[in-house]
């Protein structure tokens, strides 16, 4: 049986933006090649390569500039050539992969009609370039949530062409993801089965601190604001009435552990009994369940204690194939059903049932199961650095590879 990738990225490129609407062109994000005086060795990726949107920047790391971790194929992460990726699926066993951005993790566009151009061009290539792949890529719209007339024309677009998610950030517009000001995108999504993500990152311009331009982070200091948003959407959704209000409505919080969670079901029990008896409630894991709330977990993680908290059906796994940065785990799937802390049952729904109940995807999609080689071990197309700063990691990868699988670390 295949997996289900619930996390990966594509990279921006040139063609990305011919999809520009004519009247919208002077919006289109230019490529500009800075020298950084900012970084600092071995704290994130340095970013002498910017994309630039209005007064809106982020680096461009798809040229994998620290020359750790995965190399990959370039037309395969920029969909330049949609097979090459397609390989790179059946080489891992996932049958359907989860595609977001990677200019929107950080990137804040403060004119609004300049981000309802740009992400309408973005969605458009995504559908363009994912269109003849079989249902193998689905793929998470962006919207720009400060004209709701314009997010739903992207929603409806973007079902009608494969996607299956709409990425939102913990606080939109200055409002958290509750406010009623949401109510009328939120009551197309669920009419249109699309699952709100809420990923790692925030736009640098709402960042608490200065953020100097070409540097991801000067220091690590920044990166906590980066957990901020999905440990906030979790919240949000758990402690809110946005369930009761669209009740069919799904969740998933990506790319940032899952360990966080059980500190924060902590502090709800702590809420919950301040406002009663003061006697913390008994905890029943199905709350998480019904709220239809999803987290991806990384394979290190201490599963068995996340799922006696969370449930069976809430943990998703994510390979953050395209990124070389702490969550890329290429192996993570065959990591999960390694592990013996946790039943075989519950690792299978962790990597394959309870990602396809959080994205909609059919129960019975199964391409991986028809390949030729199914059951002979997968030799995958990833190159690794041979330089001295990853010698380490080509190690692990090394061993790894001689068991026919490989793992990302960076």
């Amino acid at each position: 049986m295949g997996y289900i990738d619930c996390d990966s990225h594509v990279f921006e490129c040139a063609e990305t933006w011919d999809y520009m609407d004519p009247g919208e062109t002077l919006y289109s994000p230019t490529k500009v090649v800075v020298e950084s005086k900012h970084h600092v060795e071995g704290v994130g990726n340095p970013f002498n390569t910017l994309w630039l949107v209005n007064e809106s920047w982020i680096g461009d790391s798809s040229g994998n500039p620290r020359g750790v971790g995965n190399h990959y194929d370039q037309d395969a992460i920029t969909l330049r050539d949609p097979s090459k990726r397609i390989a790179d699926l059946d080489a891992l066993n996932i049958d359907v992969q989860i595609l977001n951005s990677s200019l929107f993790i950080t990137m804040g566009i403060e004119n609004p009609l300049a981000e309802a151009a740009v992400k309408r061009s973005w969605n458009r290539w995504l559908a363009d370039r994912t269109a003849d792949t079989g249902g193998r890529l689905r793929w998470t719209a962006e919207v720009p949530v400060r004209m709701l007339d314009r997010a739903i024309e992207e929603v409806e677009f973007a079902k009608a062409h494969g996607a299956v998610a709409v990425k939102m950030n913990a606080v939109e517009n200055r409002c958290y993801l509750d406010d009623h000001y949401f109510d009328p995108l939120f009551a197309r999504l669920e009419d249109l089965g699309l699952t709100v993500i809420v990923h790692l990152g925030r736009p640098n311009s709402q960042s608490s601190a200065i953020i100097p331009i070409g540097a991801g982070f000067r220091t690590w200091s920044p990166y906590v604001e980066q957990l901020a948003s999905p440990m906030t959407g979790f919240w949000t959704v758990l402690t809110t009435d946005l369930h009761d209000r669209f009740p069919r409505l799904r969740f998933c919080i990506s790319e940032a552990s899952a360990t966080w969670s059980l500190s924060l079901i902590h502090q709800y029990r702590r809420l919950m009994a301040s406002t009663g008896s003061f006697t913390k409630p008994p905890w029943d894991p199905r709350i998480i369940e019904e709220k239809n709330l999803f987290v991806t977990c990384e394979p290190d993680e201490d599963l068995a204690s996340l799922v006696s908290w969370l449930g069976e059906g809430v943990l998703c796994a994510g390979t953050d194939y395209a990124h070389n940065d702490l969550s890329a785990a290429l192996n993570s799937h065959n990591e999960i059903l390694a592990r013996t802390d946790i039943a075989q049952s519950v690792a299978r729904k962790i990597v394959d049932e309870n990602g396809r109940r959080a994205f909609g995807l059919d129960p019975d999609f199964r391409p991986t199961d028809d390949r030729p080689d199914r059951q002979k071990p997968a030799t995958l197309p990833f190159t690794y650095a041979n330089d001295p700063a990853s010698a380490d990691v080509a190690g692990v990868i090394g061993g790894m590879r001689e068991s026919a699988v490989a793992h990302s670390s960076a």
